[in-house]
């Protein structure tokens, strides 16, 4: 069962709940088949009263194991704010050589009121020398979580990660997220962002972490244009105390910019302590 809750300035309450069961069956050696079905329930509350939009969710999914990788087809139905949306794809997964991996995948999607649209999907990942790349690019069909509009989402990333010594790792990573809306009045928006990260090793028992981010991000509507330029750096330092509980301090600095509006910044401070665990069911 899931339960997801969202307000905002318009008073609005979003609540989403999902019950069902799924199963995975093996019809041969390489050949598996997916399926999940469940009753999904959206309620949407507002001051003018609450809408209910619940039905039958499905999944069924075959991947045909190959030599060099797999193969399948995936078809997902499920009830949405926007209508019942449908989506059919079919992806393929290689293994390269020396580790690396990559994926593709062709689909379409339809949502009631709305026309077919199609999607892609490509994923790279290689092992290198000195450290690791990986690239992706995808698209899928959802209902915008600001104002609720059908979207198709489109992401491009990029990461690049290598250790600088033996006790000191470095990453970088670039994304574009662009969201566009499928009606007349929907609002668009792209977010591209720059993220670097180090991750510095003390001692056996403790570690420290810095990082910077660079985003911007542009929506537009038939009315107006807007920017948002953000800017945060975080500052982090774990130690373990016992086999199982770690004590965790970070400093975040968040600075933002917008277009029509004053600057504003904020600074945290937190300090707790974490605990890890696994269970085998």
């Amino acid at each position: 069962v899931t339960h997801y809750d969202t307000e905002d300035v318009d008073q609005t309450r979003r609540r989403e709940r999902s019950i069902g069961a799924g199963v995975t069956l093996d019809v041969n050696p390489t050949l598996r088949v997916d399926a999940d079905l469940r009753h999904q329930r959206i309620e949407r509350e507002e001051l003018g009263g609450t809408s209910v939009t619940d039905g039958l969710a499905y999944d069924l999914g075959l991947t045909q194991d190959l030599r060099n990788g797999t193969v399948g087809v995936d078809f997902n139905s499920q009830p949405t704010l926007n209508g019942r949306r449908s989506t059919l794809r079919a992806n393929r997964a290689l293994t390269l050589r020396r580790d690396g991996t990559l994926s593709y995948g062709l689909g379409v999607t339809k949502t009631d009121g709305f026309s077919a649209e199609p999607l892609f999907s490509l994923a790279y990942r290689q092992p290198l020398k000195r450290g690791r790349f990986g690239a992706s690019f995808s698209q899928e069909a959802r209902t915008d979580e600001l104002d609720e509009d059908a979207v198709i989402l489109t992401r491009l990333t990029t990461n690049y990660a290598m250790p600088l010594t033996s006790q000191l790792n470095w990453s970088l990573g670039l994304s574009v997220n662009d969201v566009a809306a499928r009606g007349d009045t929907g609002e668009d928006r792209r977010q591209v962002s720059l993220r670097s990260d180090l991750v510095g090793q003390i001692s056996d028992i403790s570690s420290w972490s810095a990082g910077l981010t660079l985003s911007e991000t542009d929506t537009s509507d038939l009315t107006s244009d807007e920017t948002q330029r953000r800017y945060g750096i975080e500052l982090g330092y774990r130690r373990q105390m016992t086999r199982d509980w770690d004590m965790v301090a970070r400093y975040s600095h968040i600075s933002i910019r917008e277009t029509d509006d004053a600057d504003r910044s904020s600074n945290t401070i937190s300090l707790g302590i974490e605990r890890s665990f696994s269970f085998r069911p």
